[in-house]
C-alpha cells in the first residue's frame, strides 16, 4: 500500500531483464536493416539554412529573424540521451481497489524506467509532485540520483487519513518545464485529476523540446462499478455512498471516467503528448513488458 524507496531499489533486477528482453526484440526486428533513426541533437553545434525533413522545433528564431530565412539549430549527439519521470503521488493518487494505490504503481513504474535508463548508461533525473511540496533531481549518471528520487517518493506520497486536498502536481511540470533540453525524454505519470491551465501550458513547453510520454494511472472502481449495488468509500477521514443500484446512475459514473481519459486524450494529442492509461490491476512489470517498445526506445 505505502512507497518504500527500499522496495523501489530492489526493482533494479527486473529492470534488467526488462531491458535485456527489449533488446534482444529490437536486435531480432533491426536485423539487417540500417538505423535511420537520428537523435534531435543534445549539445548546440551551430545555425544553418533549414531543409527539407528538418524538425520545425528546433528553428532558430532569432537567426531567423536577422538573416530573413528560416535558419535550424544543428546539435551534435551526445552518447547518452537524458531521460526524465515525473511522478504524482499527491492526494488523488492514494486510492486504489485492486493489487496498488495509484500512486504505488506510478512510483514503480517510475522505479523501473529509471534503472532501465542507468542500464542505458543515460543521465536521469525528474521531479515528484506530492500535496504541497515537490522535489526535482536534475539529470546524472550516478545511482545515487536516482536513490534521492526514491527517497523523495517515500517522502512525499499521500496516504488515508491525511486531511490533503491540494496538489503541486501544475508547480512540478512547471519546474520541469524550466529544466528540460531539447533532446531529453520525458515520461509523466499521473491520473491528471489535478492538472490545471497552468500545468497543461508547462507540459507542452516541455514537449515543445523534449520527447513526451504520459502516463496515465486510474483504478478499476474509477471507470466503472462491477455489478449493481450501492458503494461506500473513505479517504481516511470521511465516507460518501455510490449508489450503484441505479441504471441512469451508473452510466453517468463512467460517463465522468471516459470524458477526463477524452479530455486528457485530446489535450495531449494537440501538443503531440503520447497517452498511455494503465490500471492499478495491472502490475508494473507487465505494463512495461507490452508497452516499452512504444515510448521506452533509447537510440
Amino acid at each position: 500500500m505505502h512507497i518504500r524507496a527500499a522496495d523501489l531499489a530492489a526493482l533494479r533486477s527486473q529492470a534488467a531483464a526488462l531491458r535485456a528482453a527489449r533488446n534482444a526484440a529490437r536486435h531480432v526486428a533491426s536485423a539487417g536493416h540500417r538505423s535511420a533513426h537520428r537523435g534531435r541533437g543534445l549539445d548546440f553545434e551551430e545555425s544553418r539554412r533549414c531543409g527539407l525533413g528538418d524538425d520545425m522545433r528546433t528553428i532558430d528564431w532569432r537567426v531567423t529573424a536577422r538573416m530573413g530565412e528560416t535558419y535550424t539549430k544543428v546539435y551534435k549527439e551526445e552518447r547518452e540521451r537524458p531521460v526524465l519521470v515525473l511522478a504524482d503521488v499527491g492526494p488523488s493518487m492514494a486510492f486504489g481497489t485492486r493489487c496498488a494505490f495509484k500512486s504505488v504503481l506510478a512510483a514503480r513504474l517510475a522505479a523501473l524506467i529509471t534503472w532501465m535508463a542507468v542500464e542505458d548508461d543515460a543521465r536521469v533525473g525528474g521531479a515528484v509532485s506530492g500535496a504541497t511540496r515537490i522535489r526535482y533531481a536534475a539529470p546524472n549518471l550516478r545511482s545515487a540520483g536516482v536513490m534521492a528520487l526514491f527517497q523523495a517518493l517515500e517522502a512525499l506520497q499521500c496516504l488515508p487519513g491525511e486531511n490533503l486536498r491540494e496538489s503541486a502536481l501544475d508547480a512540478a511540470l512547471q519546474e520541469t518545464a524550466n529544466r528540460t533540453r531539447v533532446g531529453d525524454r520525458l515520461i509523466v505519470i499521473s491520473d491528471f485529476h489535478t492538472l490545471h491551465d497552468n500545468g497543461l501550458r508547462a507540459l507542452a513547453q516541455c514537449a515543445g523540446r523534449a520527447q513526451t510520454t504520459a502516463i496515465l494511472i486510474f483504478d478499476a472502481l474509477e471507470a466503472t462499478l462491477p455489478v449493481a449495488a450501492d458503494y461506500q468509500v473513505t479517504d481516511g477521514l470521511g465516507r460518501w455512498l455510490i449508489p450503484g443500484k441505479d441504471n441512469r446512475e451508473r452510466k453517468r459514473y463512467a460517463s465522468q471516467f471516459d470524458e477526463h481519459r477524452e479530455k486528457i486524450n485530446w489535450q495531449f494529442l494537440s501538443h503531440n503528448i503520447e497517452l498511455l492509461s494503465v490500471s492499478t490491476q495491472n502490475a508494473a512489470v507487465d505494463t512495461l513488458t507490452g508497452v516499452m517498445q512504444q515510448w521506452m526506445h533509447v537510440p
